[in-house]
């Protein structure tokens, strides 16, 4: 595409395509996108038009908004292609994206020949991930629960996993590689090596390598229903480092995408294009191991009951919070003094009961914010360690502050759960409304009556002449 001269006393337009704004990891990247505009102070058009010729939940209803992303209503685009794929192959992706040839274009985890792309290393992430559980847990039979076939990421995981076990002589048996299958199929996948090819995890399998974290956790918890304590029966890793990662039992070793970095990075890369910059380079972003309990690290006995494990005051747990964690005086004072002032206080079964009533709240409000299950764990270490608590209580508050924690986890992750079915119900019923509008003077009612549900309190209908032009 030639080089245009930017129109300098113009305010850019820019624009995000993507398949999805709320699922997986696409809160986080479109969410700094979003971020990175509001800071620049111009306005940002997200196209959340599903994976292309994607059957499922009807996505490629939405894809012809894809066609609202052209010079007319646009100054530059950034496009995560990879996200649009899982259905048609990645070439036909690429052929797809061919359409925005007229617009200043960065991609994400797609490279187009003649586009700059932003990237993440999942390769080695994965790779990483592999050899963790091998170099160190002594994993010898690694299950492996593929992605979507036509995802290049997915690929790479894939791809990964085979050439770990290459490097440490573990041969590869195609019987513990799932098919591939879409990100929220879990499920499915953990069903096909369990009951179809009767595999027993802990026997035939001592560590599930999944492609990533919403596969981990739906495979989790079938696991969990079968009776098997992660990470003691079966060791489970993930990808992404999704807040799905943080809702199982056991807190979930993941490879970290630096999201959040990348969309601010795509940004600035399209920044520099519409700014008329010569040449904006290609840029990969390292994908990092956090290693929590899943895989087995983490795990902690305990050396004694008595006092002589414990060395640490009440100062050293209000430092812990303050310092450590850097938790904002004004939060200190309305969560964590209450919390410790209760700790400290417990000489009966009811002011133990007050104690975890407190814990409930701060976790609720911790959670809700952010939440680090190894924090969690660091904070339970020193809580076994005062000296200042009595014994008999010591270990047992450590224990009731990770049950509270993965209480109120479960609690907030079914809310979260019942939040998502009832827009997708409220959605449904918008589609079917809109699907029986014969004229235009029917539409404005429909969306009168169903947008407000969904907290929308602005919205513009857009007519299309034709395929070019709207």
């Amino acid at each position: 595409m030639p080089r245009q001269i930017p129109d300098k006393t113009k305010v850019p337009r820019y624009g995000f395509i993507l398949a999805s704004t709320h699922t997986g990891s696409s809160n986080a990247l479109w969410a700094s996108i979003a971020d990175a505009a509001a800071t620049a102070g111009v306005p940002l058009f997200v196209f959340p038009g599903g994976r292309l010729e994607s059957s499922y939940e009807f996505e490629y209803l939405r894809n012809s908004i894809y066609s609202l992303a052209n010079r007319e209503n646009l100054d530059g685009l950034i496009c995560w292609g990879s996200s649009l794929g899982g259905t048609v192959s990645i070439d036909s992706v690429r052929r797809y994206l061919t359409r925005f040839s007229d617009l200043p274009m960065v991609t994400i985890a797609l490279k187009l020949v003649g586009r700059p792309n932003i990237g993440f290393d999942a390769y080695q992430g994965m790779r990483s991930s592999v050899l963790h559980c091998i170099d160190v847990h002594n994993a010898q039979n690694i299950a492996f629960i593929r992605g979507p076939l036509n995802h290049a990421s997915a690929e790479e995981r894939f791809q990964a996993y085979l050439d770990a076990l290459t490097e440490r002589n573990i041969a590869c048996d195609a019987n513990l590689v799932s098919p591939p299958f879409p990100w929220n199929e879990g499920t499915s996948a953990l069903r096909q090596l369990v009951d179809d090819r009767k595999l027993l995890p802990g026997r035939d399998f001592d560590t599930l390598v999944c492609a990533s974290d919403l596969l981990m956790f739906n495979a989790a918890k079938v696991l969990q229903k079968m009776g098997y304590t992660i990470p003691d029966d079966i060791r489970v890793v993930g990808f992404n480092d999704s807040p799905e990662s943080r809702f199982l039992s056991s807190p979930g070793t993941t490879v970290r995408v630096p999201f959040t970095a990348m969309g601010k990075h795509a940004f600035s890369m399209l920044q520099d294009l519409i700014g008329g910059k010569a040449e904006v380079v290609d840029h990969l972003e390292p994908a990092e191991l956090i290693i929590r309990n899943s895989c087995g690290c983490g795990r902690r006995v305990h050396l004694g009951s008595g006092a002589d494990d414990a060395t640490l005051k009440k100062d050293d747990l209000i430092y812990w919070f303050s310092h450590t964690l850097k938790v904002p005086m004004q939060k200190m004072q309305a969560w964590v003094d209450p919390l410790v002032h209760s700790l400290y206080h417990i000489t009966t079964e009811a002011s133990f009961n007050s104690f975890v009533d407190i814990l409930e709240r701060v976790f609720q409000r911790v959670i809700l914010e952010e939440f680090d299950p190894v924090l969690l764990d660091r904070t339970v270490e020193i809580l076994e360690h005062l000296s200042d608590i009595p014994v008999t209580y010591r270990y047992r508050i450590a224990s009731v502050v990770r049950q509270t924690a993965l209480e109120v986890q479960t609690r907030l992750y079914d809310a979260d759960s019942y939040e998502q079915l009832r827009r997708a119900q409220i959605l449904n019923s918008f589609k079917c409304d809109l699907l029986r509008a014969w004229d235009r003077q029917a539409i404005a009612p429909i969306m009168h009556t169903y947008l407000p549900q969904l907290g929308i309190r602005q919205a513009f209908l857009v007519m299309a002449e034709n395929d070019e032009y709207s």
